[in-house]
């Protein structure tokens, strides 16, 4: 039977997301690390994540990094558990297409989480103008 994966848009963020799989996977706690590397915010994303508070993780500057994060790392755990055998199909809603390009091995997860944190940070200054 072919499996295919679904990847969340923006919207599905919540605080806490992430932490049970940073405490319970090695992998995830390792691509939480490096995402908070290669951001480099003031703030890690890891910390937003599993703390809040929701008004910044809510921001689109940060829930887009925070979701793509996430589900590469639940892709991940995934594979390390053999779960994905027979995989076919990768696909997402919104950012998430950007999480299954990272999964499909189209670039890197690192490039791909530049590519979001921008597309985040682009589309929150969008938004901010429309506002005004």
């Amino acid at each position: 039977m072919s499996k295919g994966l679904l990847f969340s848009g923006q919207g599905a963020q919540k605080v806490g997301m992430g932490k049970s799989l940073v405490e319970g996977s090695e992998i995830a706690k390792a691509i939480y690390a490096k995402a908070d590397e290669v951001l480099g915010w003031d703030v890690p994303l890891s910390q937003i994540c599993f703390e809040g508070p929701e008004e910044t993780l809510t921001e689109t500057r940060v829930c887009q990094p925070a979701l793509y994060v996430m589900g590469y790392a639940i892709f991940k755990i995934l594979e390390e558990q053999g779960k994905l055998e027979g995989l076919s199909l990768a696909a997402g809603l919104s950012l998430g297409e950007l999480t299954a390009l990272a999964a499909a091995e189209s670039f890197s997860f690192e490039d791909g989480l530049r590519v979001v944190a921008e597309r985040g940070r682009k589309r929150a200054l969008f938004q901010a103008a429309r506002a005004h």
